[in-house]
């Protein structure tokens, strides 16, 4: 939900700072007690640069996030295999501390903040599902699965864990986790070879 860019280009640096200045608050303080004039300070804008780009706190804080989320098209080596161990590498790789810590603190707002919510389910969430929705439907017609009976609950056997080592668990996510995950979700999945 950013706003219309008015007058002159936006800058690329300040995109940067003000990015930095969102993560860096999300991890210290809760989502309540970030404002426009905190980021503007810690970025070193103006309100008035932050109220042109975005309609909303939330919209700013789900664009900083956004710009850290993994925008590549879905992995395709030829086998479900293949794309889940690609696509569930990738994301542990960018789960570094500092996200992870940003991911943690946002994961504990969302109930209490239901246009934050909104705004990651449309933007964070539902583009991740949509690549996962891809890999199994490729899967599909290559008849190495049986059809899906069942898509919303297949992407969430494939994200979930991830979600639930990160904010429940707090277990490592590694790419020995990745692939232990995708030939779970092969199985889970039908495949007669996993």
């Amino acid at each position: 939900m950013q706003s219309t860019v008015r007058g002159r280009p936006r800058s690329a640096e300040a995109d940067r700072a003000i990015t930095d200045a969102v993560l860096g608050l999300l991890a210290e303080v809760p989502f309540a007690d970030i404002t426009m004039a905190g980021v503007a300070a810690r970025a070193g804008v103006s309100t008035a640069t932050l109220y042109r780009r975005y309609a909303s706190k939330e919209a700013l804080v789900v664009d900083a996030i956004d710009a850290e989320v993994d925008r590549d098209d879905p992995p395709d080596t030829g086998t479900l295999d293949g794309d889940l161990r690609s696509f569930l590498r990738r994301a542990v790789s960018r789960m570094s501390d500092t996200r992870r810590g940003v991911f943690l603190a946002l994961s504990g707002e969302l109930a209490r903040h239901p246009l934050l919510a909104a705004e990651v389910r449309e933007r964070l969430t539902k583009p991740a599902t949509e690549r996962v929705r891809v890999m199994i439907e490729r899967a599909v017609a290559r008849k190495e699965i049986p059809p899906v009976a069942d898509m919303d609950l297949a992407i969430a056997v494939i994200i979930g864990p991830l979600h639930y080592r990160m904010v429940v668990t707090g277990e490592p996510l590694t790419s020995r986790v990745a692939d232990r995950l995708a030939a779970l979700a092969m199985r889970a999945l039908g495949c007669p070879s996993a």
